[in-house]
């Protein structure tokens, strides 16, 4: 076996911190309820969710 390149470690270090990365802002936007919640809160969530998703989509 051949040992790895730098470039194969930085390339799977890269893909590890992205993958926590936004698992950690996913869990963060989440709410649990929406029913008492005032009407900014719930515009301001689904653009975190949009800009999450853009920032994924540009990301890979």
């Amino acid at each position: 076996m051949s040992t790895p390149s730098a470039q194969e470690i930085l390339s799977k270090f890269e893909l590890y911190f992205l993958a926590l990365t936004f698992t950690l802002l996913g869990i963060s936007i989440q709410t649990a309820s929406l029913t008492d919640v005032p009407e900014l809160s719930k515009i301001l969530e689904v653009v975190a969710w949009i800009l999450l998703a853009v920032s994924g989509i540009v990301g890979l």
